[in-house]
């Protein structure tokens, strides 16, 4: 069964249906591959303005497969979501009316306590 998706304005083909077989233009390249590798390749051609093959770009994944990935950690404080994304101490943010809070989270716990009226407001 053909099967089509649309990401970032460049049309993803998988003629046969099957889970690997997915085919686009990017950049003038015709790319073949799994999908995710496809959408990331368009997502570097985009935001760059430089092609990266989905093969690079599994490539660049299995090794940062090999790497271990921190757990992401999170805290409510007086109904505001503090993450933690790294695994360091220092690292904890959330973002309030658009701007970012970032420190530890005992800081963040304060910062939020001293001023938790001009933030509700």
């Amino acid at each position: 069964m053909r099967q089509r998706v649309f990401h970032r304005g460049v049309t993803i083909d998988n003629p046969t249906g099957e889970p690997g077989h997915w085919q686009a233009k990017v950049q003038g390249h015709d790319v073949k591959g799994e999908l995710d590798a496809i959408k990331k390749s368009i997502d570097w051609s985009t935001e760059m303005r430089t092609f990266i093959s989905p093969e690079q770009v599994a490539n660049h994944n299995a090794s940062l497969g090999k790497k271990e990935k921190p757990q992401t950690k999170t805290d409510t404080h007086l109904g505001f979501k503090i993450i933690n994304d790294t695994g360091k101490d220092n690292e904890w943010y959330l973002i309030v009316k658009g701007q970012l809070l970032k420190g530890s989270l005992p800081a963040v716990k304060a910062f939020l306590d001293k001023n938790i009226d001009k933030i509700k407001a």
